[in-house]
């Protein structure tokens, strides 16, 4: 894997700012956004909202067909949806709070927060004044609040119960009336209130053999469903008093068709049930059922099913689906390639990441178009390396290696003597290529991959990443802590000692001697005498870190799931900052302290990009391309700037503070002009301005001792 990539730049409008990264960050795939909904309100026949992770809300005026995306000021996750009508509408999240809206959410007011820990699942009005929100504590006990001044004072109500539940949590509730509240809980109990939620009914429900259920609806006040695991369907006509088997008894291994997890009636006798790949469908109450399991439902578990009427449906679970005909779906919400992307590369502009389905991600002029490339295979792909904007290299699952020469429109496959997952991999030109992966395997070839070197390293430990500072020094990191050091290539290497027992996901070096290392548990590792000893940062995370990249000695980011960490002192300090991607993140890149990139699952692509400040704002439009090389450079750096102009100017190099490091006056010579930067400046990131009369061109470079 290689981190530090510019050999020629287009000139950009550069300017500096400090590393700190707040809410400038952009969803360039999918669209709108790559959080998932986790809920739907549908009030009329043409408008759709949806809402989930990070306070993500969208609208839609004509049944999907265009969004508008919006945030609510909450970083929780939004469980539940309710809409009054068109304008007013209610949500309800995982940090206890209840959010209402009277302007079709483009603007939402904080009613309630319960600081007890809860976790809201459902939410329900009847008429504008009287509703229900009910959820958990932790899975340890069963909460219900209620308003009857619409939201202006919610009160937390005293609910039966019972002892001995393996967990608790209401899943479900429903007004039935203004008076009449019904709900059900994981513990297996239904609640019913005559009273607004006062006083409280219990009854036991009809033990299934996952031992809970899933998802609720009642058609009218006695009659009503139940679903769960296992195919199983319980129906009610006497609002709770007894329930009848309707469906039940399916393979618990085939949860994709028969793990239940929501029902929609239309009336008594017309309803839908939904698994993870499959709708359901009854015409006689819940008797006989009939069932699609077409790819265009989807396979994720479903939270969400409406009908209008019985050919005009919504479905949601990550995604949120639309039917017009009863059966056949389409995805409206989010649209975009959803794989997920493990490996993120920028080489002279060009932009791409790898990750499921064999497919890469190509972005141009600095990720303004993006195309969708295939290679000729399904594996997963999890490291790439170009050597330049047309060749490169991929490797991947099931021993997957493929080179192009055209920017990955064509690939060619590479066999190896491999059997096995390569994750990562480096490439120092067409020729000398060098790929890890499971089973501590090293293989590099000199010959474009006519032959192979194999070594492995440890035989029960995976390879999770490679990083390449210098040409000849290089480190891998892997499971359980390991961490090894070539001086030679990759023909040798030793393996150092981390101190630790938990994995390693990524690794980078600032130069010969410091160097960082990421993984589970939240480890931030660092070395100051090229991996001899490491240390452990102070990271304030425990999940796990995925990825690692530095600007310079002191800029740092790193990423895991849903978190992004900045530092500008070298790691002693690391601080989260906000990120509106809420999943699986793997891999980061930024160009300058204002232009960065951050990719993951369910296709995420991010890109940060602040107006920065601290440099005058006049640069050429012109697309002139300024060759700085080499690139990394360790002695005397030579740009390279082709220009028609013949006249004075001068050029100047500034660091990532904004500060000016370097300034000499310069002849221009209309052709090509070359100029030298001679040695002696600190190790870092630093922006190359020349500078004639009328135009201000920069680019960018990278010097390491």
């Amino acid at each position: 894997m290689t981190k530090l990539y510019p050999i020629a730049l287009l000139f950009l409008l550069v300017r500096v700012l400090s590393p700190a990264v707040s809410q400038d960050w952009q969803w360039i795939n999918p669209m709108p956004t790559g959080n998932g909904p986790r809920d739907v309100a549908w009030p009329d026949a043409q408008t759709l909202y949806a809402a989930g992770d990070k306070g993500q809300f969208f609208a839609s005026p004509d049944f999907g067909a265009t969004w508008q995306a919006n945030t609510m000021p909450t970083e929780a996750d939004v469980m539940s949806l309710y809409f009054v009508d068109a304008e007013r509408g209610y949500a309800v999240t995982n940090a206890g709070e209840i959010w209402h809206t009277t302007d079709a959410g483009q603007t939402w007011a904080l009613q309630f927060t319960d600081p007890g820990g809860t976790t809201f699942r459902d939410l329900h009005f009847f008429g504008d004044s009287i509703g229900y929100a009910v959820g958990d504590a932790g899975f340890a006990d069963n909460l219900l609040f209620y308003t009857h001044d619409g939201g202006t004072t919610w009160v937390s109500a005293t609910l039966p119960r019972r002892t001995s539940a393996s967990f608790y949590g209401l899943f479900f509730v429903k007004a039935l009336s203004a008076d009449t509240v019904v709900a059900a809980s994981w513990d297996n109990t239904f609640f019913q209130s005559f009273d607004r939620g006062l006083t409280w009914d219990t009854t036991g429900l009809p033990a299934s053999p996952a031992g809970f259920y899933e998802g609720g609806y009642f058609v009218n006040d006695s009659t009503g469903f139940l679903v769960g695991p296992n195919a199983y369907v319980q129906k009610t006509t006497d609002r709770g008093a007894h329930w009848e088997q309707k469906l039940g008894g399916a393979d618990s291994l085939e949860q994709a068709r028969h793990y239940f997890s929501e029902v929609f009636f239309l009336n008594d006798t017309v309803g839908w049930v939904s698994s993870f790949s499959c709708l359901y469908k009854t015409r006689d109450g819940g008797d006989t059922w009939e069932r699609t399991c077409e790819g265009t439902y989807g396979s994720g578990r479903k939270s969400y099913i409406r009908f209008l009427d019985e050919t005009t449906g919504v479905a949601l679970s990550s995604q949120l689906y639309t039917t017009t005909d009863g059966w056949n779906f389409q995805t409206v919400l989010p649209t975009g390639p959803l794989n997920t992307w493990y490996r993120f590369e920028e080489v002279e502009g060009d932009l791409y990441a790898v990750g499921s389905g064999g497919n890469l991600f190509h972005g141009t002029k600095d990720g303004a178009a993006w195309q969708l490339l295939s290679t000729p295979t399904q594996a997963t792909l999890r490291g790439i390396d170009f050597v330049d904007p047309m060749q490169g290299w991929v490797a991947g699952s099931d021993s997957a290696v493929f080179k192009t020469a055209d920017g990955g429109q064509t690939w060619e496959g590479v066999e190896t003597p491999f059997q096995g997952n390569f994750n990562d991999l480096h490439a120092w030109s067409m020729q000398e290529v060098l790929v890890i992966g499971t089973s501590g395997s090293v293989l590099k070839t000199a010959d474009g991959g006519e032959t192979w070197a194999f070594t492995s390293l440890d035989s029960l430990k995976q390879l999770n990443a490679v990083y390449f500072p210098q040409p000849d020094t290089g480190y891998v990191v892997g499971a359980s802590g390991l961490v090894a050091r070539t001086l030679d290539g990759g023909q040798t290497w030793a393996l150092q000692e981390s101190g630790l027992l938990s994995h390693l996901n990524d690794v980078f070096f600032v130069d010969g001697t410091t160097g960082y290392a990421v993984g589970s548990l939240g480890k931030i590792l660092v070395t100051y005498d090229a991996g001899a000893t490491w240390q452990s940062q102070v990271s304030g995370q425990s999940g796990t870190l995925n990825a690692i990249f530095f600007l310079d000695a002191d800029h740092g980011y790193v990423t895991g799931s849903g978190v992004l960490l900045v530092t500008d002192d070298g790691g002693q300090t690391w601080e989260e900052q906000y990120l509106p991607a809420s999943g699986y993140l793997s891999d980061l890149v930024f160009l300058t302290p204002g232009q960065g990139w951050v990719v993951g699952a369910f296709g995420s692509v991010l890109r940060y990009n602040q107006p920065l400040t601290g440099l005058e704002d006049e640069v050429s439009r012109q697309a002139v391309t300024l060759r700085v090389f080499p690139n990394p450079a360790s002695s005397q750096t030579t740009l390279v700037l082709p220009t028609p102009y013949t006249g004075q100017g001068y050029l100047q190099l500034i660091d990532a503070s904004g500060r000016q490091v370097y300034q000499r006056n310069l002849a221009f010579t209309a052709g090509e002009t070359r100029w030298s930067i001679p040695p002696g400046l600190d190790r870092g990131i630093y922006f190359v301005q020349v500078v004639t009369p009328d135009s201000r061109q920069t680019g960018r470079l990278y010097l390491h001792p």
